[in-house]
């Protein structure tokens, strides 16, 4: 009953987010990290209805986001949506899905905690790592529609062509004043008509240099990553706090004497449980989240001639 209702709920999503996003209500950042929080640690549990239902919220949710991430926080969300749809038995689409996680991040490995060594989803995830390392498929005669502000975001990836890699789904989303305002969910390289024009993409030509360049690139430190760090750690401490209260009340319930007092210790020691464990669920996915929250590191060198 549980996988019916599961795929009635995807089937009836599917036809608006393959072609154009058409949302209810946004899909917070704080969403993503309570359903990346809930997977990964049903994962790790063998909770396949928890999993299950985390991932029906995350895969619909993706064109719902209003704020960006890096591309290895999407990597990351592709995993799990492909891990989804390959507990729910569609092998296919969880191929694909693992493509566009291994093409944004080809060293990734599971770990021994997260997958046994024989479990299947590894040995269908090691098939893909070759097939992810493909180029970019040009559409023919088409090039990118010149926008008066904004641009175009490719799982993370800023479009600077109209082309993206076939055979996996892709996360199409129009940035405009920091902000998503449009999202779609792209099969290979089948961009919207409403963002390309006629025309070929012009070639830039060579023009030689003498002497070398060094240029220095300072992190940016991507604006959600500190709050996310906070919300986490409070979180976290909200839940050992509550707890440590309820130790307290714990306590008391065992020297309670009469019905009323071992009542009353009762539901509030329950009550303290309950609250503990939600806070640190939300205090530890959100910390996920701004974990793995990254700018673009290092130098940049290159030689001209």
């Amino acid at each position: 009953m549980r996988l019916i209702g599961a795929m009635a709920v995807f089937g009836g999503m599917l036809a608006g987010t393959a072609a154009h996003a058409e949302c209810g209500a946004p899909y917070t950042t704080a969403q993503m990290a309570g359903d990346l929080g809930a997977m990964t640690t049903s994962l790790r549990s063998l909770d396949e209805s928890v999993f299950v239902g985390a991932g029906v919220r995350l895969h619909l949710g993706l064109p719902c986001m209003t704020t960006t991430l890096p591309a290895s926080a999407y990597a990351s969300a592709f995993r799990y949506v492909g891990t989804y749809h390959f507990l729910e038995g569609r092998q296919d689409e969880a191929r694909g899905w693992y493509r566009t996680a291994l093409e944004l991040d080809p060293s990734f490995e599971w770990d021994i905690n997260d997958l046994p060594i024989d479990n299947p989803i590894r040995k269908v995830f090691e098939e893909e790592r070759v097939r992810a390392v493909v180029e970019p498929m040009q559409l023919a005669g088409k090039m990118l529609a010149p926008r008066e502000s904004g641009y175009l975001l490719l799982d993370g990836r800023k479009m600077r062509k109209a082309a993206a890699t076939g055979g996996r789904p892709h996360l199409l989303q129009v940035v405009s004043g920091g902000k998503v305002e449009a999202a779609h969910i792209i099969d290979g390289n089948e961009i919207p008509e409403q963002y390309l024009v006629d025309g070929d993409e012009p070639v830039a030509a060579a023009k030689p240099l003498p002497g070398r360049q060094v240029d220095i690139l300072q992190r940016v430190r991507p604006p959600l990553k500190t709050p996310l760090l906070v919300v986490g750690g409070v979180g976290v401490a909200a839940g050992i706090g509550l707890y440590a209260g309820s130790l307290v009340t714990h306590a008391k319930f065992n020297k309670a004497t009469t019905t009323a007092d071992v009542l009353r210790f009762q539901g509030t020691t329950n009550s303290l449980v309950i609250a503990s464990s939600a806070c640190l669920l939300v205090g530890a996915s959100a910390g996920y989240v701004g974990i793995i929250l990254d700018g673009t590191p290092g130098f940049w060198y290159r030689t001209r001639f």
